[in-house]
């Protein structure tokens, strides 16, 4: 009797505790707002001008205990048939966790050389979207990429997208 006690106060404790990162999620993506024309006129430039199969590095809020896409950026793959980094975090791949930290250094200092060369060279990626709408936990500034000699924008209506400049890879 004890023990189904426990079972069932553990399962509702489990419940609770999911729904509320869910809706932590929810608050995070801006699930209403997350994607205006800005950013559709920035898929479709991804899809006319842009024709290598390089990765786009996409917004993440690293400030929840779940790792989430912030912007418009977790709709590249269905609008265009681009790659993301980081899509989706499988915390048993050490993968997941390579990349993941290689982006929150680049976050950190957009002038790490070796970060964006393992991301270029090692994990494909070759650009940067920031979405339109800018989401308050993003770990990566787009001020911080603008006149950075490692990053050219090449596309900036509200949706911005820097392409990482070519690293000599071993």
């Amino acid at each position: 009797m004890i023990y189904g006690i426990f079972v069932f106060v553990l399962a509702a404790l489990v419940v609770y505790m999911g729904a509320h990162q869910y809706n932590r999620y929810l608050v995070e993506q801006g699930i209403h707002k997350s994607t205006t024309p800005a950013d559709f006129e920035a898929f479709r430039f991804i899809n006319t001008e842009i024709s290598d199969n390089k990765k786009f590095l996409i917004q993440l809020a690293t400030t929840i205990n779940v790792v989430v896409g912030t912007d418009s950026g977790v709709w590249i793959p269905s609008f265009t048939d681009k790659q993301v980094e980081v899509d989706f975090t499988d915390f048993a791949n050490p993968k997941s966790y390579e990349i993941l930290n290689l982006y929150l250094e680049v976050a950190k200092d957009s002038q790490d050389t070796e970060a964006l060369k393992e991301l270029y060279c090692d994990y494909d990626v070759g650009y940067i979207f920031f979405g339109s709408r800018k989401s308050s936990s993003d770990s990566m500034q787009k001020e911080e990429l603008e006149g950075n000699s490692n990053f050219e924008k090449i596309y900036d209506n509200g949706a911005s997208i820097f392409m990482i400049k070519a690293q000599e890879c071993d």
